[in-house]
């Protein structure tokens, strides 16, 4: 919002009308195009988004009694979640956590509170870095009859220091064909809007990769597995064996 002393012409304006901001320094009145400060969404984000204000709706649409069996629910269940902290919900966020992972598995939702069941855990995986190509290997096979997995990457980070969690980009959801090997490069290049040719040439870096579980009969997600992916020199890849993130 814009303010304007009044007078014969316009005295002053301080703030912002649409994109442009007003600002006066000593030269006079400045009128500049506001920065969005937004940063870019990939399309799974974009869904993830639309979902939760339908989440929100569809809580709007239940009756008192209904909210009350979820608020009785959360009242009993606690929620351990991906990064294996156990926290105690109310009952709309455990309706909107339910009904996120549901909406994406399903494109639907669910209005009563499920059985309390987890996926199953995950065995352990590397991911595996080289100049023509990003891998996911499992330590053991998966069974995907009964679970969902999404997966999750940074791009690529320079030392060792940990990454924040908004960096974290969805690639996909694994619903039928949980091979032992993959890869994940051209969904990567997706997420991150990233050549992997070009990135690949210019030397030393790490990728993060986070893999959790979704129990399909449920909703409830598990505690994520990690790992780290290392790009040694170019053409050269290393691996790090994930483990369970406890925080």
């Amino acid at each position: 919002m814009a303010t304007v002393t009044p007078g014969s012409t316009i005295g002053d304006i301080n703030g912002s009308i649409g994109s442009v901001t007003f600002s006066r320094n000593r030269s006079g009145l400045i009128a500049k195009n506001k920065l969005s400060g937004k940063k870019s969404t990939t399309q799974k984000q974009k869904i993830f988004l639309q979902s939760d204000i339908a989440i929100i709706n569809e809580w709007n649409k239940l009756l008192l009694a209904e909210k009350e069996i979820w608020n009785d629910y959360a009242d009993i269940h606690t929620k351990t979640n991906r990064f294996g902290k156990v926290k105690k919900l109310t009952g709309f966020n455990w309706f909107k956590s339910v009904n996120t992972s549901w909406f994406y598995v399903y494109g639907s939702y669910i209005l009563i509170p499920p059985s309390y069941a987890y996926p199953n855990f995950l065995p352990t995986f590397s991911i595996s870095l080289t100049s023509e190509d990003i891998v996911i290997n499992w330590s053991n096979p998966v069974n995907p009859a009964d679970i969902s997995l999404f997966i999750y990457t940074t791009p690529p980070i320079k030392g060792t220091s940990r990454y924040s969690a908004a960096n974290y980009r969805l690639l996909r959801k694994l619903t039928i064909d949980f091979s032992n090997s993959f890869s994940i490069l051209s969904e990567w290049e997706q997420a991150h809007g990233i050549n992997w040719s070009e990135v690949s040439a210019s030397g030393k870096f790490l990728i993060n990769a986070e893999i959790f579980a979704i129990n399909k009969s449920t909703g409830i997600t598990g505690t994520a597995m990690t790992a780290v992916g290392a790009l040694v020199q170019s053409g050269i890849g290393a691996e790090i064996v994930g483990s369970t993130i406890i925080q």
